[in-house]
């Protein structure tokens, strides 16, 4: 199984991943947010309820487990609850405003990390030792944005 937070390769059936230590939640598997039924991870719309998978708060989208409209994390499988409505930064666009725009922290803005963003620009990135960690950390999917979220592979 991969491990969504490192992208690290664990044996099957391990809870924990054995590099990062995080939850690894069922992998292929994505569930609807409205009905709990099985959904494909870039679906639209739900083929059972026909709402949009990732709109709702009654399931979890990763282990389909019934969930209420006050939690964030999963208790089943420990995954982060994406909010209702929230948009997913994309990696793609992530990853090229660092290579083209890293030494200003434009990715740092877009990811919502406003106050490290000011500060690369004022250190252009960090003499681009910053910049260059960024990379890395986006590239091997471990770079998150300002809500804990990992990146979206769209």
């Amino acid at each position: 199984m991969i491990c969504v937070n490192c992208g690290s390769t664990n044996k099957e059936g391990n809870r924990f991943c054995t590099v990062c230590g995080s939850v690894i939640a069922s992998q292929g598997r994505h569930y609807c947010r409205h009905c709990g039924k099985e959904a494909a991870e870039q679906a639209v719309f739900c083929v059972s309820c026909g709402a949009s998978p990732k709109g709702g708060r009654n399931f979890c989208h990763y282990c389909g487990s019934a969930t209420n409209s006050a939690q964030e994390l999963c208790i089943k499988c420990g995954m982060r609850l994406l909010p209702e409505g929230s948009d997913q930064k994309d990696w793609l666009i992530t990853l090229l405003l660092c290579v083209f725009l890293g030494y200003l922290g434009i990715h740092r803005f877009y990811t919502g990390h406003i106050v490290t963003g000011v500060i690369q620009i004022l250190t252009c990135g960090g003499c681009g030792i910053w910049t260059l960690i960024d990379l890395i950390m986006i590239a091997t999917g471990s770079f998150k944005d300002k809500d804990g979220n990992v990146l979206a592979r769209k």
